[in-house]
């Protein structure tokens, strides 16, 4: 079975002990990083944004950190 792309981004992203965002600010990247998608990464995980600060969900990064999922 082959992965479409978002798909493989999301199997990538689950082995990561670091994600390291470079985005721009767009429709498609804003809110990227959701409760949806911190869920799915490997507990413990850092996240380093050095892209546009509305890729992440602030509330939902928050409450990751909060529960150890985001390190």
């Amino acid at each position: 079975t082959s992965k479409t792309e978002p798909d493989l981004v999301d199997y990538r992203l689950a082995e990561a002990d670091w994600v390291v965002l470079l985005l721009p600010s767009t429709d498609r990247t804003r809110g990227l990083v959701n409760a949806e998608r911190l869920a799915a990464l490997k507990p413990g995980v850092w996240i380093s944004n050095q892209g546009r600060g509305d890729l992440i969900v602030t509330a939902d990064l928050l409450a990751a950190l909060d529960t150890g999922q985001v390190g």
